[in-house]
């Protein structure tokens, strides 16, 4: 038996057998990511024209992005009927207070 002149090195990277990462996976340093199947794309326009025809690549990110849209335009509606609820309430209170400066009195404040 021979003695190993040097210890054990671990085997170079270019010898290790890896799986090699997806082109799309990369991240670009600037650009545009599919919120709807992380693809990276180099410009706003190539963004668009994936969603507009993702679907002739297999992806339904036109679909996403309408829900996406559709969710958030709920949620602005959720939104505006909070603010108009709230700004009754502050008109509501004010009145009351402004009524209760003057002496009056009304059913509606106590």
């Amino acid at each position: 038996m021979e003695k190993a002149e040097s210890p054990a090195e671990p085997l170079a990277l270019e010898e290790c057998s890896k799986p090699k990462t997806s082109e799309w996976l990369v991240a670009l340093d600037s650009g545009f990511r599919c919120m709807g199947c992380c693809w990276v794309f180099s410009s706003l326009e190539v963004l668009q024209e994936h969603v507009e025809h993702g679907v002739n690549d297999g992806f339904s990110c036109h679909a996403f992005y309408l829900a996406l849209a559709w969710l958030k335009s709920k949620g602005n509606r959720k939104g505006k009927k909070k603010r108009r609820k709230k700004k009754k309430i502050k008109m509501i209170i004010s009145g009351c207070q402004k009524e209760k400066d003057f002496g009056m009195k009304t059913s509606s404040c106590k």
